[in-house]
């Protein structure tokens, strides 16, 4: 299912036949209680720690409303959502929905950071696809309504979620969007292409991990099963070619990589007949040749120690 959520600039109050669709304001309603509920319930635990699996679990259900292929619940985010809901809510001095709801989903990322396995890479593929859309609104609240009194906690619950998700881009070895996120924290939020080479990627991935104590303690994961890296033992390798994801066997590699090869040659120049990029490697510069055109050349593919 494709992530739905959509762009406030675009909504249309007065022609969107949404806002007088019964069913629409119903999963409208619902999402804002469903939201609301999980908010109060996150709120009373003194601690991530003391976060229950039954609060997790409902969390997770929760996130199947973006993916939802009803039209009634399209149309339900659409106004939960909308400028108009974030106005009304405000005016109240309450947080709007979508910062409530990143908050929610801050909560689960972190959790499965920890937790590591099929969990985390449902994580990846879909709570932070949905956060990232949440946290564009929250980013949009802000700028809108920069001096509103609930404005510093729209900034700590965005702080938060790119802290979380910035541990779980580093577990599974995504240095590109790691290091994007990196910027975004600490830097002007302007990602510049002179941030985003090779090299600066690589060392600003390895600086964190090896120096910044509370990433440090999380394990590193593969990007296909999410099994950690063991302390002792063999360690996971990354992709010889982009070297932006971790994997812990050959196999795994071999059954993600027909959703990794899309990314792996975005990095690519064509020169003459062949796909080719330099990368300086412990001082020596490494050319690294063309990717495999199908999932059976796929086999052949190396990865090297991370």
């Amino acid at each position: 299912m494709a992530l739905f959520l959509f762009d406030p600039d675009t909504f249309d109050d007065q022609n969107d036949p949404c806002l007088v669709d019964v069913k629409a304001c119903k999963a409208a309603s619902d999402i804002v209680s469903n939201v609301g509920s999980l908010f109060t319930e996150l709120n009373k635990f003194e601690s991530r720690e003391a976060v229950t699996s039954l609060f997790y679990e409902r969390a997770e259900d929760f996130v199947d409303v973006f993916f939802s292929e009803s039209e009634a619940n399209k149309a339900g985010i659409k106004i939960a959502l909308s400028d108009e809901m974030v106005l009304c809510l405000l005016e109240k001095n309450k947080l709007p929905i979508a910062c409530r709801a990143l908050m929610i989903l801050d909560t689960l990322i972190h959790h499965h950071c920890l937790v590591g396995g099929k969990k985390l890479i449902d994580c990846l593929n879909r709570i932070v696809k949905a956060g990232d859309k949440l946290y564009e609104l929250c980013q949009r609240i802000i700028t809108r309504h920069p001096d509103h009194a609930k404005a510093e906690t729209v900034k700590d619950s965005i702080s938060s979620f790119l802290n979380h998700e910035s541990n779980l881009l580093m577990q599974v070895g995504d240095k590109q969007r790691f290091a994007k996120r990196i910027h975004l924290m600490y830097g002007d939020g302007k990602v510049r292409p002179s941030m985003m080479h090779d090299e600066a990627i690589d060392t600003t991935w390895r600086y964190y991990r090896k120096n910044v104590k509370c990433w440090s303690k999380y394990p590193l994961a593969c990007i296909n099963c999410g099994i950690f890296e063991e302390k002792e033992g063999r360690k996971h390798n990354q992709c010889s070619v982009c070297m932006n994801a971790l994997y812990c066997s050959k196999e795994c590699q071999r059954r993600e990589w027909k959703d990794h090869k899309a990314v792996c040659r975005e990095g690519y120049i064509e020169h003459e007949d062949l796909n080719f990029r330099l990368r300086n490697v412990d001082g020596q510069i490494r050319f690294l040749f063309s990717l495999p055109e199908n999932d059976e050349e796929a086999k052949n593919l190396v990865y090297e120690e991370s």
